[in-house]
């Protein structure tokens, strides 16, 4: 055999073998894929519990594959056994025997099976179920979810402490220990929590430190408290500007508005908290002001948090699209 012979037939030796590693490692792959079949969906349950008042709802959902199973949030504190109900009545009897690793599939089942959606109790139920199906896949995987969604892209986030007190210097001393425990970013509240949105009961629904002392002069014809809005929202002024005096502007600080305020109330009190340069206002607006955001963005550069009592992304999409 000359050279060039030679040459050909160990070029199509290589070519050969290298084939039949190909073919192997496709085999291989097919092989660990058809392994064990995708998980079912065998129960959907509620787990209610109440830490520290708060009334909680955990989805769980098992799997046919025993110890592999998942949890998710469904949490809808002021109505939490409506929340319950939906997932055991309604959500359960379409899951059951569906595949665990179609998530997206399962999601739009739940959500379009009621015909009328986007309610804040059926997305809650929804959510609990959605979060539950990702915790197994994160546990199939092996990794956190996280890692599945790209991977994280900080590597830790700034907490907040919550201050409140009757008088401004109640608040300024309550910051002032928030920062000594070290955090850099309080959000501060002056006056009781009373008028707002805890359903019967009153309180802050998150659980935040609320004053002890008179939310307004202003007498009620009932006991307690009567909130109203402009004296409230100078008390917030002077809170700030306390605040600013006694601790500069070293330390980080945000306000709940708690969507109590008429759009134009809300603006010009946004406007005059430009000068205390504040981290954020949170929900200054109601759900049902959302046209306003465009006038409110139009006239002052304070930054917004907004979106708590969003129930899907029809209402939150404009916001970010507009700025």
């Amino acid at each position: 055999m000359n050279r060039r012979g030679l040459l050909r037939a160990f070029a199509g030796g290589v070519a050969a073998a290298t084939s039949t590693r190909h073919v192997l490692a496709q085999e291989k792959a097919a092989k660990a894929i058809r392994g064990m079949p995708a998980p079912k969906i065998k129960d959907v349950s509620v787990i209610a519990t109440q830490p520290a008042g708060a009334r909680l709802s955990v989805v769980k959902i098992l799997t046919d594959q025993d110890g592999l199973y998942g949890y998710g949030c469904s949490t809808f504190t002021q109505r939490a056994e409506l929340v319950n109900l939906a997932v055991e009545k309604y959500l359960k009897p379409l899951l059951v025997g569906k595949p665990v690793n179609r998530i997206e599939d399962n999601w739009q089942t739940c959500y379009n099976s009621s015909y009328w959606r986007n309610g804040p109790v059926l997305n809650n139920a929804i959510s609990g179920v959605d979060e539950a199906l990702w915790d197994i896949k994160g546990k199939q995987a092996g990794m956190p979810v996280y890692d599945l969604w790209g991977g994280k892209c900080r590597e830790a986030v700034q907490m907040f402490a919550n201050a409140g007190g009757a008088e401004p210097k109640d608040v300024v001393e309550g910051v002032r220990q928030a920062m000594a425990r070290g955090y850099k970013h309080v959000r501060v509240s002056a006056g009781v929590r009373g008028g707002g949105r805890g359903g019967a009961g009153g309180g802050d629904p998150e659980g935040g430190v609320g004053g002890g002392g008179r939310a307004t002069s202003a007498r009620g014809l009932h006991e307690g408290a009567v909130f109203e809005r402009a004296p409230a929202l100078r008390r917030m002024l002077d809170v700030f500007a306390a605040c600013r005096k006694d601790l500069g502007f070293e330390v980080e600080l945000m306000h709940d508005m708690h969507e109590r305020y008429e759009p134009r109330q809300a603006i010009q009190f946004v406007k005059d908290c430009e000068p205390f340069k504040l981290y954020f206002l949170e929900d200054p607006l109601s759900p049902e002001d959302n046209d306003w955001f465009r006038e409110l963005r139009a006239q002052s550069s304070t930054p917004i948090a907004m979106g708590e009592l969003f129930n899907n992304p029809h209402e939150w999409t404009p916001l970010i699209t507009g700025r």
